[in-house]
């Protein structure tokens, strides 16, 4: 299965074929709650638009997709220690991402006293020469031979394959001249040349969003609701459930699980329009 976009919490990489085989072509692709650009990337390779819209309230999430695109973080596998990862979380949105436990931007990936064994794996992983990788290889062997009960955990060691995915948007040959982002509200996106909207809005009433101000928001469901009704251009909405004497429910993509807070909850994924948009 292909990976489409960047590693992020509900990305959508799993269904975005899916989703954009059941949307009309041309013209523009507005995908306006981007998050980490898969269903985005999947419609760029599809070649079913001409022009593509990417917007996310927090700035960071479409311009690390656009940098990606164009290769910025190709091979970029330097190490990032915790020190270095705390002066620059704040200031380097890949490196926040990458490096940070479940993408969270805030925490380091692993504790301090883990930080060690991660190093000597990582750049076992990544080394360019045959010399420097069997030295990190007697380093990881006398590692875990006294730690056995750190294998599992390092087998999954989260950050080479992230980078994998961030340097991987680049490799297939996309023409980001094609890519507009915005970074501000659903409301505030131009939509001024014909296509098609896309919605990846948040998953239920309790989720709670942030923009570049830090600031965890309510989502207002009642006030996008009334917006899709006043679009004129097709919109297409991913959730669970929406207002059934508003919204049709046009596909189901298939069962997702996320865990958060220590809770593992699965919903089932479907693809929504208006009620005016098939009357």
């Amino acid at each position: 299965m292909t990976n489409y976009g960047l590693p992020y919490r509900g990305s959508k990489s799993k269904f975005a074929e899916k989703i954009i085989s059941k949307l009309p072509s041309g013209g523009v692709f507005y995908d306006l709650f981007c998050g980490g650009g898969a269903v985005t990337h999947s419609a760029m390779r599809s070649g079913k638009w001409d022009l593509f819209v990417m917007n996310d309230i927090n700035t960071a999430q479409s311009q690390l997709f656009k940098n990606a695109l164009e290769g910025k973080y190709k091979n970029a596998y330097d190490w990032v220690g915790l020190q270095q990862f705390n002066v620059l979380k704040n200031k380097d949105a890949f490196i926040a991402s990458v490096w940070s436990f479940n993408s969270n931007k805030r925490s380091y990936f692993v504790a301090k006293d883990l930080e060690e064994p991660y190093e000597i794996l990582h750049k076992t992983i990544v080394c360019e020469t045959p010399e420097e990788r069997f030295s990190y290889f007697r380093k990881l062997a006398r590692v875990l031979k006294k730690n056995p009960d750190l294998i599992d955990n390092m087998i999954r060691n989260p950050v080479v394959g992230r980078i994998a995915r961030y340097s991987g948007v680049s490799n297939i040959a996309l023409d980001s001249s094609k890519l507009k982002i915005y970074s501000c509200d659903y409301k505030e996106v131009p939509l001024t040349e014909q296509g098609v909207i896309y919605c990846d809005i948040p998953y239920s009433r309790s989720e709670l969003y942030k923009g570049d101000d830090g600031e965890r928001k309510k989502f207002d469901y009642e006030e996008f609701y009334d917006w899709c009704e006043q679009q004129t251009l097709p919109v297409f909405i991913s959730e669970s459930n929406m207002p059934l004497d508003r919204f049709d429910c046009i596909a189901i993509m298939g069962q997702r699980v996320s865990a958060f807070a220590g809770t593992v909850a699965t919903a089932t994924e479907k693809l929504w329009v208006p009620k005016h948009q098939i009357t």
